[in-house]
């Protein structure tokens, strides 16, 4: 995943992230920096919608795909949904751990 086709798209997708939400890319599960671009779908791999690349942390990205790799149940959904299945269960389990911390 380093062909120039892919660090151009990957220029293209941070510098469209900042012109839609003049913020810097965080991680969607944990908002850390700096963070990989994650497929949703595989298209014309350099050509893919600015929707369906997702900003993960380097940590966080390698979670996603070990628990894709760890649950064909889940794949059965297809990658996007079934990606985003995984990325929901990561957060509510950073969140149920946030709020165990602070004694609530």
């Amino acid at each position: 995943m380093n062909s120039p086709a892919w660090v151009a798209r990957k220029r293209r997708w941070f510098r469209e992230h900042w012109e839609r939400t003049h913020e810097l890319a965080a991680c969607v599960v944990c908002r850390a920096r700096p963070v990989d671009l994650h497929h949703l779908d595989y298209g014309n791999l350099g050509e893919e919608d600015y929707e369906s690349l997702i900003p993960v942390c380097r940590p966080d990205h390698d979670r996603i795909h070990a628990a894709w790799e760890a649950t064909p149940h889940v794949r059965r959904l297809g990658r996007r949904t079934a990606t985003l299945v995984i990325v929901l269960e990561m957060q509510e389990r950073l969140a149920r751990s946030a709020a165990g911390s602070t004694g609530s």
